[in-house]
């Protein structure tokens, strides 16, 4: 509930005149039913999951088996709902999900729903036999993958598939037509429901531009959410107090809070103009700010609205490190961004950086701790700064990005790695969070895995998610003939193969879109896409 993704596809389904759509939740015990009218699952035509990271998979199959319907596909009778799955972490690869689902939905969903709602609905589908809706709907819903006509047959025991030995990848077949073209007459998604026992309760989520300029080389949100295409002005302030799609109500009192939404919020071209209109009524919130894009009359409209907390991303301690992730973020930004957030009033600041990643040496790990201890020095306002804490990520590669086919590091690495960094920083004052390991090398090992990552599902089911024993049964060496093979590749990358490939023989920084990144995605153009050009 806390997931704006998750909320404007359930806004953009019950919008739909013939459709309706329930929530699920999973109780600690018991069986499954809807939140809404408490039916079974069996009772509706579609169960869809949306997907974000990959360590959820196994959730999805216990609330399949726990709602009384077979988790394996060839399992399931053939009057049956259709079970879905979408979110970016299918969307980047959905192999080892093929199993499970009858139909898995990659691109963004304004494209595909619309299209399957409208089939759905369509006079005598629901008489088809299960094989012929599947076989319409892969020829008409852009985006969708259909695993039962697929040519890839995967074994009863989910581990292996049809593979030709010395085959160098699996060719794509799904549509390029992935990203979804803006119009400046469509409202931005918004949170259309409150949920009060959810993070931010009391806050209208809103989606402010979707993509990101910057092309970070890590990023998989960077990379399929392309181009990068911001909201007008006038839309975002529209949402703010507009009624659900589906029912005219409103759920939100007067004196909630704005949360705004996006992958580089500070990149809208109209962001001060922005939130200079927000501030004059709203208490507001995000994220994550870049620093390079702070100025000081930002700041004071930050001090006007009494911003108490802020996250930054410097990603990485050294320069050199954030040149070759493609960062595009110097240090004296950093400190000076810092600084105008002291100066505004921030009584904390949370600093995100990654470990692992591509290139690091020990003496960058070390960076980071002599950057906090900056970031720390910079903030001091007289007798007062702002609590600062930092969060370390474990870097893993991603399917779709230019860091594609880097090696994952083992758990005894990233566990000393991380070590070095709490060393650094003991008796400093900072808070420090370091990520599982092990939660990391699930996620890992699921976004690059071929059909046998399917098998690594199963067993995190049986395990109730515990990564220990379930990496120890699961056949990692059997894996790596198919990570080699990119399976992910039977999606299109959405900024093209060649530019992924240009992009990760690179070692310096490249300039943000669209100048500088070339893949061809708007024809050099944001302002073009937005007008669905």
């Amino acid at each position: 509930m806390s997931s704006l993704g998750y909320l404007s596809i359930y806004s953009l389904i019950n919008s739909h005149p013939y459709a309706l759509a329930e929530r699920v939740f999973v109780p600690s015990e018991g069986k499954v039913f809807s939140f809404e009218s408490k039916r079974a699952l069996g009772a509706f035509d579609l169960i869809a999951a949306s997907l974000s990271l990959e360590n959820d998979y196994w959730v999805f199959l216990d609330i399949l088996e726990r709602g009384g319907l077979s988790p394996l596909r060839e399992e399931r009778e053939a009057f049956a709902p259709l079970i879905l799955a979408g979110g970016i972490g299918p969307w980047s690869n959905p192999v080892p999900l093929l199993p499970f689902c009858d139909v898995i939905l990659t691109g963004e969903g304004e494209i595909s729903w619309p299209e399957l709602l409208d089939l759905a609905h369509g006079r005598d589908f629901s008489l088809l036999s299960k094989r012929e809706r599947l076989l319409i709907i892969a020829q008409k819903v852009d985006g969708a993958v259909v695993p039962e006509i697929l040519p890839l047959p995967i074994s009863k025991d989910l581990g292996a598939a049809e593979f030709k030995k010395g085959q160098k990848e699996f060719s794509p077949i799904v549509p390029p037509r992935l990203s979804f073209p803006f119009s400046p007459e469509l409202m931005p998604p918004f949170s259309p429901i409150n949920t009060p026992l959810a993070e931010f309760s009391s806050m209208r989520l809103i989606e402010t531009s979707r993509g990101c300029p910057f092309g970070c080389r890590f990023c998989l949100a960077g990379f399929v959410y392309r181009p990068h295409r911001p909201w007008p002005v006038e839309k975002i302030l529209q949402a703010v107090s507009a009624p659900n799609p589906w029912d005219g109500a409103n759920p939100f009192e007067a004196d909630f809070s704005v949360g705004l939404v996006s992958p580089a919020v500070a990149s809208h071209p109209d962001f001060y103009s922005l939130i200079e209109e927000l501030i004059a009524s709203r208490r507001i919130s995000f994220s994550s700010i870049r620093l390079s894009a702070l100025t000081e009359d930002m700041a004071k409209l930050f001090a006007i609205g009494k911003l108490k907390g802020l996250a930054v991303a410097p990603e990485a301690g050294s320069q050199r490190l954030r040149d070759l992730i493609n960062k595009n973020l110097k240090e004296d930004e950093i400190l000076n961004g810092v600084n105008l957030l002291a100066r505004s009033g921030l009584r904390s600041l949370k600093l995100y950086f990654m470990l692992g990643l591509p290139g690091e040496e020990d003496l960058d790990l070390i960076e980071i701790a002599a950057l906090t201890n900056k970031i720390k020095k910079a903030s001091i306002m007289k007798s007062r700064a702002p609590k600062i804490s930092i969060t370390v990520s474990n870097f893993t590669p991603r399917p779709h990005t230019p860091f594609e086919d880097i090696a994952l590091l083992s758990e005894r690495e990233l566990i000393r790695k991380g070590e070095i960094i709490v060393k650094q920083l003991l008796g400093s004052g900072v808070e420090i969070t370091i990520d599982p390991p092990r939660h990391s090398l699930i996620m890992g090992y699921l976004g690059k895995s071929g059909p046998n990552g399917a098998a690594l599902i199963r067993i995190l089911q049986k395990n109730r998610g515990r990564a220990k024993p379930s990496l120890r049964q699961w056949d990692r060496e059997a894996a790596k003939e198919y990570e080699l093979a990119r399976p992910w590749r039977l999606i299109e990358p959405a900024s093209g193969i060649d530019y992924l490939e240009k992009e990760s023989q690179e070692k310096g920084p490249t300039e943000p879109c669209p100048k500088g990144l070339a893949c061809g995605r708007c024809k050099g153009c944001a302002g073009t896409f937005l007008s669905g050009v």
